[in-house]
């Protein structure tokens, strides 16, 4: 009730100096008003404060500094890095939350399998059950766990693993150097390009795959057409039907093959290009310089500046085209308004509708016509300009000289420094609006607003938009609450005591930062000359080092962290997660949890072989010398040739052999190179689209896919002609004497004498 008491005086007490309502102030919670400094409105359910950082969770009130909201329910709030594990709080540095359960950290990496903690270290979780690493590469399988180092897992089922390129076919492995993998049917490799066609293998060299069907490939140049092969140096596929190419621009016009340079696809038809501009209108052929398209119908031109009006024809120079309808044209402006037409110099069009043309410069409001010389449009309303400075204010004019625009109202302009609190406007000299509302500042020496009352930062603060008396000259807010800034510090909203030479804040709470120091909202002391933080605890970084969230001790010439544990680098070290002796090895290396002298040894996939021959290197997960032996996609072959390499996995010899298209054919003399997956002396044969043609001259080119000599021969759109006269040319698919005939569209003309 007192308290009750006090907040009615204070209340009445900004009436009578601000001109404040008293219900301007009151908050609501529901339907019942309450008092925000010193209660909350939980849910519409009023709570008394605990504190300053007292919080809502559901309906209920709790102080944040030692409880936490969790799934609607208060728990205290625990340890360093406090969370939540469903409606528990729980420390997060020593406890894990497994699938609702809180349970103690263990193990060097604790990690969540199900509802149980597993040291990743050792163990693996594998849908849901923990289970011991097992060999050099621990994997799952289900629920079970493997050596993927000797088994294979295909399909949840475990296969032996004959060597490290068994690979899965849904449930069952295969060796993919023999066989391969056709929609989870494993079948031997056929020929020197196995593909899958469906479900069945077959050699690509000699078959192509055409939708799920195997045609015999008779060369390179084979492709499909729907279920059909067609050669494509000849032929074309025209929507799934295998067309003869023809002319010098093969194209298809549906099903049907036709020349581009000659002629013109339209719809589905093809017709002979005629005229100087062929174009389609439709589904036929039109000459654009003596026929129009309006709108799919062909119209002949009646000059030069005939164009379309919709589906209609127009002159240009006589008549307007507007909205579809033909206007002669009339006046000495003619334009047009929708499907009418007026004369510019008289008229306005405004929105579609033509209005009459008013002063020097007419502009539109709306659907009318005005002078915006002297008047303007404010909201589609003509209005007269007032003064010099006219401007719009709603749906009003004014004279900015005198007057100005609040909120869509116009008001007289007052004092130097005109400006507006809502509707009203006033001098910034003389008042200060407050939340829309007009205080005065006369009496005021640093005027300042908090929230709809106008207070003196002399004389009070404005903390969390609530008034409150200055105590000191050195008084601040810390949330709603005042404290002395010389003798006290906020943390988190919460005022302490200064403490010490340089106090500071850990959390929500104050240290002494000459003899303290703050880890993840911890305080602890300073210790030795270089104090660092690890984790929650302090340590002297000269003696210790933070090795991932441990304190370990700090030695030896080059200290380093090996997960949780220090060891000095220059003896030992770190692999995966053992630490080793270097011992008297000369270059020592990691093989996964192993520790070896490089000099002797190699490392392949984790296991150690011994470092022979003048070039060891590793293929796969065994090591070879690659002086006299060469790897080839994990696949070992001894140096035999002259020239080794490989060709998609194979070995084969340079100098008496050649790789073509991934497979390794014989060669066929000095010079010998592919043309798509078949060999050819490049001496004597050429590889015209994918076709091998012999030398038929000392000037032999390639015409499609046939070879021509260029002395005696052309090639005219993919056709050999023999050539004809002084100058010879082409014109389409036919040779001419260019001194005797012109070529003009594809048609030969006779040269005037």
């Amino acid at each position: 009730m007192e308290r009750l008491f006090l907040l009615s005086v204070f209340l009445g007490y900004l009436a009578a100096v601000y001109g404040v309502d008293e219900e301007a102030v009151t908050i609501s919670c529901g339907d019942t008003q309450y008092d925000p400094v010193s209660q909350l409105c939980c849910e519409d359910t009023i709570q008394e404060k605990e504190g300053i950082m007292t919080r809502c969770c559901n309906k209920q009130s709790y102080d944040a500094t030692q409880f936490m909201c969790c799934k609607r329910k208060v728990s205290a709030r625990n340890g360093t890095l406090p969370k939540c594990c469903g409606d528990i709080g729980y420390d997060a540095a020593y406890y894990l939350c497994c699938r609702g359960n809180v349970i103690k950290k263990s193990g060097e990496l604790p990690q969540c399998c199900g509802r149980e903690v597993i040291d990743a270290s050792k163990q693996m979780c594998c849908k849901g059950t923990a289970q011991g690493k097992e060999g050099k590469l621990p994997r799952c399988c289900g629920t079970e766990a493997f050596d993927a180092s000797k088994q294979l897992c295909c399909g949840g089922n475990l296969q032996g693993r004959i060597n490290s390129h068994v690979k899965c076919c849904r449930n069952d492995s295969y060796n993919p150097s023999k066989e391969v993998c056709c929609r989870g049917v494993v079948s031997k490799k056929r020929g020197d390009k196995p593909m899958c066609c469906g479900a069945e293998a077959y050699d690509a060299v000699r078959q192509i795959c055409c939708k799920g069907n195997l045609h015999p490939r008779k060369d390179g140049d084979t492709k499909c057409c729907g279920n059909v092969t067609y050669a494509q140096c000849k032929f074309m596929c025209c929507k799934g039907l295998v067309e003869r190419k023809k002319g010098l621009i093969p194209r298809c016009c549906g099903q049907n093959a036709y020349d581009a340079a000659t002629k013109l696809c339209c719809k589905g038809n093809v017709f002979k290009k005629i005229g100087t501009k062929p174009r389609c209108c439709n589904d036929t052929m039109i000459d654009g310089t003596k026929k129009l398209c309006c709108q799919g119908t062909v119209k002949t031109m009646l000059g030069t500046n005939s164009k379309c009006c919709g589906s209609k024809r127009v002159d240009s120079l006589t008549q307007l085209c507007c909205n579809g309808t033909v206007k002669n044209k009339k006046g000495e402006a003619p334009k047009c308004c929708g499907s009418k037409m007026y004369d510019a110099t008289t008229h306005t069009c405004c929105s579609g509708k033509l209005s009459k043309a008013n002063g020097a410069k007419p502009k539109c409001c709306g659907t009318k016509a005005y002078d915006s010389v002297y008047e303007l449009c404010c909201e589609e309303k003509v209005r007269s300009k007032k003064g010099a400075l006219s401007k719009c204010c709603g749906r009003d004019a004014y004279d900015v000289a005198h007057f100005q625009c609040c909120e869509g109202r116009v008001e007289k302009r007052q004092g130097a420094k005109p400006t507006c609190c809502g509707r009203t406007a006033y001098d910034e000299a003389h008042f200060m609006c407050c939340n829309n509302r007009l205080r005065s500042i006369k009496k005021s020496i640093v005027p300042m607003c908090c929230d709809k009352v106008l207070i003196d930062l002399t004389e009070s603060l404005c903390c969390e938009n609530i008034t409150v008396s200055r105590k000191t000259n050195t008084s601040a807010c810390c949330g709603a609450e005042q404290y002395d800034t010389i003798t006290q510090i906020c943390c988190n909203g919460i005022v302490n005591n200064q403490i010490g030479s340089k106090p500071q804040c850990c959390g929500s709470k104050s240290y002494d930062a000459a003899a303290e120091m703050c880890c993840l909202g911890q305080v602890q002391m300073r210790y030795g000359k270089s104090p660092e933080c690890c984790g929650t605890i302090s340590y002297d970084a000269v003696n210790s080092m933070c090795c991932d969230g441990t304190v370990q001790p700090r030695f030896g010439l080059e200290p380093m962290c090996c997960e949780f544990k220090s060891f000095d680098a220059a003896t030992h070290m770190c692999c995966v997660d053992t630490i080793l002796a270097k011992d008297s090895l000369v270059s020592p290396s990691c093989c996964r949890r192993e520790i070896y002298d490089a000099v002797s040894s190699i490392c392949c996939r984790g296991d150690l072989f011994p470092r022979r021959g003048l070039e060891p290197k590793c293929c796969a997960d065994t090591s070879y010398d690659n002086a006299y032996s060469i790897c080839c996609s994990g696949f070992l072959y001894n140096r035999t040739g002259l020239d080794s390499a490989c060709c998609d996995g194979e070995y084969y010899d340079k100098s008496t052999h050649v790789c073509c298209n991934g497979m390794v054919k014989e060669n066929v003399g000095i010079n010998t190179k592919c043309c798509g997956p078949y060999p050819y002396n490049n001496d004597m044969e050429l590889c015209c689209d994918g076709r091998v043609q012999p030398f038929v001259g000392s000037n032999t080119g390639c015409c499609g896919c046939k070879s021509y000599d260029a002395n005696k021969f052309m090639c005219c759109s993919g056709v050999v002609k023999a050539k004809v006269g002084e100058i010879p040319e082409c014109c389409g698919t036919r040779a001419f004497d260019a001194k005797l005939f012109e070529c003009c569209n594809g048609i030969l003309k006779k040269r005037p004498a």
